[in-house]
């Protein structure tokens, strides 16, 4: 059985092919290993004619035990396995010894099926597997087929009912005295537990597990368990214990070469480093976790990992890729019909909606989730549904209502002990009583929230019970007379600070935002105008980030194209089904001849969806025109900001304030307006286009870097390394080299304190070309770290213009910054790395 499971870096060629490798290599190994198998089979069974004898008995014994060790890393190659036996076994005689391993074979299949998420097929092989068990009298087999219902039910989220089986299943474990299927029980009745936050049960289950894996010294079973307890303590910010527990259950997971378990394991280590607010870790487990899933074809732990990438990117503010990778996972989710991880996937685009401020939308989908977590009994989550729903009376001034809401959570979390929510509805339930200005019991009670998350360690907690401090002790100061409010606006400026740092150390974009508006307001009511502007400016910036209106237009494409592929499969459902009837009725035309009627129903039936899939295709086609039309006005605009960033009137002053010093030196003047025409001619000549020569380019970003070097603090030296035979006519986006020169010198140079140098280098690979921009500047963190309140828009624009060019071609431009270590101590710089297929495509 699955276990819990709840919930970058820039590639280079190398990597890329690396991964086609290993893509490639994998799916050969399977290929190859299912038919040396396949072949096994069929050689050591072909001449079985007595079950009974002991060594062809022992044979297929064998068999079915290779299928059992490979059903969670290779599941196709497992079917494979068990079909064959039972195939091989239909035309002997029945005895008990056929009926023993025609049962075992279709207990295995059941399973497959099971953690596949095709629960028919799961019930069909169980029932079967159940019968040939009863006749032949097999308690262990009747047993393990009792465990794979129970598991069955589990995924279908009727708890009750799984408890139901595995309790059977443990009094005939018990009689036989079986004692690895007691701990497959214990795990598997620990891990429902766990879901209705029974945590005493769920740790006395998991450890009698542990226990019998260790005398039985079955190391599958002990990783198993052992990662279960990792994600129990985490739950119960226990962190001493969970990333032990999760480091030996990953060591043992890659000693047996378990794919399935290692795959878990790092879902698990993703969920725990964001529950610590690690979301660069987080993120990394998470891909992890995808790029298994993808090459094992585990549609549930792929619409899983999609889920939690989302709900990271939501806490960093990227809605456009949390929403896209959201519709991706509840797209998988309802295929599969994962009740649990469905009512997840709802939850978190609620939040997303949420955070939006969109709460028409919102409201619906905590609802749907609700629903589900009610069905299931899952305790934990019907708690965040609740906690969600009454953030929305909040939002909506329904105050009243909120605060029964909010109460009525944390009554429940604090019986399940579940820390956690406890602290959030702690800082929920506060900000009620301080809108209501009971401000006494809002500071006790985010007080106890900010000593809940500093326990847990949890950063991005912290940050958001500091802001709320600050906006209490700034509301209590409202309306106070000097004296009075010094004091509490001296305490609101000190956790607003504290909030500010440490959203920004996490990169969590909304608390930064937001506690920028409030240390606007502190400054502005003590008199600081200068420090107020600056998070005024702070703080729209971040808005705008956060809201614009290419993210708005994103999600709503992401959602409008989830509804219409849902449609889109109704209707390919709709004729597949008309089909099988017109297959049914034309098999029986002979027999009757009233039967000719409802062939022809059929066939006009037939053409009406036959009709009504091609209007559907015309649709999507005209849509499709719509969203070329669409993408061709974005590039359009995107041009014109190019231009925009190019011909910065706050440059060209700095230039021509520059010039007009010169004119005691006539030759160097001529030199700097040579520079300035070339630039302004190039700009005028590619706003209307979408690339450029790469000599071009070059001519320009050496006009910009002479135009720059007077205000760069001297000494400052650029190297232009050209690789000889480069195709200098070869097409390249427009601005591609000088955006990244323009943000070396910007960010990473003029800080710079000692000499500074900057590196152009093109080099021509096979297929492809190489272009670097590096700097020996203060590099990556240390620029982030700047009190800056620039937007970064000509890197946005590069990299959406990228984005939409590599929409209409198969080999992608790659663009990454990295950062690099230099030989200077106090430095460590930038480099850039831009590839650029040959024959790359610019027409949109």
């Amino acid at each position: 059985m699955t276990n819990i499971s709840s919930l970058n870096h820039n590639p280079t060629a190398n990597k890329h092919m690396n991964k086609i490798v290993s893509v490639i290599a994998s799916t050969v190994i399977i290929l190859v290993v299912t038919s040396i198998i396949s072949l096994v089979v069929v050689t050591n069974l072909k001449h079985v004619q007595d079950p009974k004898n002991p060594a062809q008995v022992e044979k297929l014994l064998k068999q079915i035990e290779v299928a059992d060790s490979v059903r969670n890393s290779l599941p196709d190659s497992a079917l494979a396995i068990y079909n064959n036996v039972i195939v091989l076994l239909q035309n002997q005689e029945n005895n008990k010894t056929k009926l023993n391993l025609l049962a075992n074979s279709h207990v295995g299949i059941a399973y497959v099926y099971s953690e596949t998420g095709n629960s028919i097929l799961a019930f069909k092989n169980d029932s079967i597997a159940m019968v040939y068990a009863l006749e032949c009298g097999d308690k262990k087999t009747q047993a393990k087929a009792l465990i794979v219902r129970g598991i069955s039910f589990f995924k279908l989220g009727n708890y009750d009912t799984a408890l139901t089986y595995y309790e059977q299943a443990e009094k005939l474990a018990q009689e036989i005295e079986d004692q690895e299927n007691q701990a497959k029980i214990f795990s598997n009745r620990a891990i429902i537990y766990f879901y209705q936050g029974e945590n005493k049960k769920t740790i006395e289950g998991f450890t009698k597990a542990l226990e019998i894996g260790k005398q039985l010294n079955n190391e599958p079973l002990i990783a198993t368990n052992y990662m279960s307890l990792a994600i129990v303590y985490s739950n119960l910010s226990q962190n001493d214990s969970v990333f032990i527990f999760y480091e030996r259950a990953l060591a043992l997971f890659q000693k047996l070469n378990d794919k399935n378990g290692i795959l878990r394991c790092y879902m698990n280590l993703g969920n725990a480093y964001y529950g610590f607010s690690d979301y660069g870790k987080a993120i990394e487990y998470y891909q992890l976790a995808i790029k298994n899933a993808l090459e094992m074809d585990d549609k549930s732990n792929l619409a899983k990992g999609y889920s939690n990438m989302g709900d990271v990117y939501i806490q960093l503010g990227d809605y456009d890729s949390a929403a896209e990778l959201l519709f991706k996972s509840i797209k998988i989710k309802e295929q599969i019909n994962d009740k649990a991880s469905l009512a997840k996937g709802f939850f978190c685009l609620g939040k997303l909606y949420f955070y939006r401020k969109d709460y028409a939308k919102s409201l619906p989908y905590f609802q749907q989730s609700l629903k589900i977590n009610q069905e299931i009994k899952n305790t934990i989550q019907i708690g965040h549904n609740l906690n969600s729903i009454a953030s929305i009376y909040s939002a909506q001034n329904k105050n009243d209502s909120a605060i029964a809401c909010y109460i009525k959570v944390m009554e429940s979390y604090k019986e399940i002990d579940y820390v956690y929510g406890t602290s959030n509805v702690c800082i929920n339930l506060a900000d009620e009583y301080r809108l209501q200005k009971k401000y006494d019991l809002a500071e006790e009670l985010l007080l106890q929230a900010l000593q809940l998350k500093t326990e847990m360690d949890e950063e991005e907690g912290i940050a958001t019970v500091n802001y709320h401090l600050a906006k209490l002790y700034l509301k209590k100061a409202e309306g106070l007379s000097e004296n009075q409010k010094t004091g509490l606006l001296k305490k609101a400026e000190e956790s607003a600070l504290k909030s500010y740092k440490s959203a920004t150390r996490i990169g969590t974009l909304p608390v930064r935002r937001d506690v920028s508006g409030e240390l606007k307001s502190i400054y502005q009511m003590q008199g600081r105008y200068l420090e107020a502007l600056k998070y005024f400016e702070i703080y729209n910036a971040l808005s705008d980030s956060l809201l614009n209106k290419d993210k708005i237009e994103v999600l709503t494409f992401a959602e409008a194209r989830w509804n219409v592929e849902k449609k889109q499969q109704e209707i390919d459902n709709l004729q597949v089904t008309h089909k099988l009837n017109q297959e049914i009725i034309q098999q029986k035309v002979t027999e009757s001849s009233q039967q000719k009627i409802i062939i022809w129903i059929v066939v006009a039936l037939f053409v009406l969806t036959l009709i009504s899939v091609v209007i559907a295709s015309l649709y999507l086609r005209k849509r499709r025109d719509a969203l070329y039309q669409k993408q061709l006005a974005k590039m359009t605009a995107l041009r014109m900001q190019n231009a925009r960033n190019a011909m910065s009137p706050h440059f060209f002053f700095n230039v021509l304030a520059t010039m007009s010093g010169l004119s005691a030196n006539p030759e160097v003047l001529k030199a700097k307006l040579r520079s300035l025409s070339l630039l302004l001619r190039k700009v005028i000549e590619n706003i209307d286009r979408t690339a450029v020569t790469l000599d071009e380019e070059l001519s320009a970003v050496k006009a910009f870097v002479d135009l720059s070097s007077d205000k760069i603090p001297q000494p400052f030296h650029v190297e232009y390394l050209i690789e000889e035979g480069t195709k200098l006519q070869g097409l390249v986006p427009a601005m591609m080299i000088q955006i990244p020169v323009e943000n070396a010198i910007k960010h990473g140079l003029m800080p710079l304190k000692g000499e500074k140098k900057l590196t152009i280098s093109v080099t021509d690979f096979d297929g492809y070309q190489q272009i670097t921009v590096s700097d020996n500047g203060i590099g990556l963190k240390a620029a982030a770290s700047n009190l800056s309140t620039g937007t970064g828009t000509g890197l946005k624009v590069l990299m959406q213009t990228i984005h939409l060019l590599n929409l209409n071609n198969q080999k992608k431009i790659k663009f990454s910054v990295n950062e690099r270590q230099s030989q200077h101590v106090n430095t460590c710089g930038t480099a850039v790395d831009i590839q650029i297929p040959h024959d790359f495509n610019y027409t949109l």
